[in-house]
């Protein structure tokens, strides 16, 4: 799918959807999941226009998620983040729902590829806003998502599957900006997965990046790209485990040489 690939590298994922499930597949009906996140991350500098500027930060992250779908074409989620920085004491940043609808499913067959429309709502506690290492456009932020995805079958499961999401995002204040992830995984076992993904960030700000006044990403004209790799292990009946580093090596009016670490736990919930 090249013409699919091309115009998803344009566009951008920004950190604060990393904790939502994007992917265009929907799960098995009324079985909702519970995960639980943890995440250190650490930069050293931030780009002020094309300056690198000395910033040092360290975070440490926790991501609690329920989700799971009501019907076989749409599902919700609502999450919770907490945080910890250099500049900010460890407390809760966000609240997120979203809800997420399939409009095409690849894996009847009756589609070539699965298609996924999404909404997310967002608050944020004002503190988290005003830190740097977080990305916050403004307290609350709405995001429009679009997923589209392809699996390669093999048996009752998947050898290898191809998907981006795309998507708009608003604030209470501030411009707007754009967001993707294209992703690519397979599957080795029947229980070990991996996969990678790559990303950019871009905000229709106007104003460069003020360490001294910053007030959140709202009124900045930010950019980045960031790459990713992941590990799955399925643990049997008791879900599976997710391992995740990503790497942010260019931005402007952003931070810069971001390294981060994951470490997520999927539980599938019985009624």
């Amino acid at each position: 799918m090249p013409f699919l690939r091309s115009a998803l590298l344009l566009l951008t994922l920004p950190m604060a959807l990393t904790a939502i499930e994007l992917e265009p597949w929907i799960p098995e009906p009324y079985l909702p999941q519970f995960k639980a996140a943890y995440s250190p991350e650490h930069f050293n500098n931030v780009r002020v226009g094309s300056t690198k500027t000395p910033y040092r930060s360290t975070a440490h992250s926790m991501d609690f998620s329920l989700f799971g779908a009501v019907t076989e074409q749409f599902m919700v989620e609502l999450s919770f983040n907490c945080i910890g920085t250099s500049q900010n004491h460890f407390g809760m940043n966000d609240a997120q729902l979203t809800g997420r609808y399939q409009f095409w499913n690849d894996i009847t067959g009756e589609n070539f590829a699965s298609v996924t429309l999404g909404t997310t709502v967002s608050y944020a506690n004002w503190p988290f806003v005003r830190d740097l290492a977080v990305f916050h456009h403004g307290q609350w932020e709405f995001l429009t998502h679009l997923s589209i995805g392809r699996e390669e079958p093999c048996g009752g499961a998947w050898s290898s599957r191809s998907w981006g999401v795309v998507g708009i995002g608003s604030a209470n204040e501030g411009s707007v900006w754009v967001f993707s992830k294209l992703q690519h995984e397979r599957a080795f076992s029947a229980c070990l997965r991996g996969g990678a993904y790559l990303g950019t960030t871009v905000g229709f700000g106007s104003n460069p990046l003020s360490i001294p006044t910053f007030a959140g990403y709202g009124s900045l004209r930010h950019r980045s790209v960031d790459f990713g790799v992941q590990a799955e292990y399925t643990v049997g009946v008791y879900g599976f485990i997710r391992a995740e580093y990503s790497f942010l090596p260019w931005s402007q009016n952003f931070p810069i040489y971001v390294n981060r670490f994951a470490i997520s736990f999927y539980y599938p919930i019985g009624l």
